[in-house]
């Protein structure tokens, strides 16, 4: 579990340091023209990372808090649908190519309200939520409990 929560640790750290505004500052005065691979960069880390925690999630010895059952189990698929459909709409809103750094348009400073995104700020991390917490009703184990409780602290920080 200490492995799983540095993991975690790492990615919350990453992710949220490289999309801060100063170290994307920082990055573009020091890599010039490069700093338009930064986007594909910090994604290819962030997924890395993501594949990363997933492996040692499904490797880890984990006993079942609950016995789960087939109510359970249906809880929990329909909310993993449910997050999985969350970001589909909020991913159908975006611009996928410059969202995943293979495009160099300039980034918009303006707030989109528009679609699922005017009922949830951040519909990607909603759905990510909503996503580990059916995983969780399907798979009631400490690691998986770790995983969705840091993640709702990482996403109200």
């Amino acid at each position: 579990m200490f492995k799983l929560t540095l993991l975690w640790l790492l990615f919350f750290i990453t992710h949220s340091g490289f999309a801060a505004t100063p170290v994307k500052a920082f990055f573009q005065n020091t890599l010039k023209n490069k700093f338009k691979y930064y986007r594909l960069f910090y994604n290819a880390l962030s997924l890395f990372l993501i594949l990363w925690i997933v492996c040692i999630l499904l490797r880890m010895p984990s006993t079942y808090l609950v016995e789960t059952d087939v109510f359970l189990n249906s809880v929990g698929l329909i909310t993993m649908l449910l997050g999985f459909g969350v970001m589909a709409l909020a991913f159908s809103q975006l611009d996928m190519l410059s969202f995943l750094g293979l495009s160099q348009k300039p980034e918009s400073t303006s707030l989109n309200t528009e679609g699922v995104y005017r009922i949830v700020r951040h519909p990607l991390y909603f759905g990510i939520f909503l996503f580990l917490m059916g995983g969780f009703f399907i798979v009631p184990t400490h690691s998986i409990l770790l995983s969705v409780v840091m993640g709702i602290v990482y996403i109200a920080i």
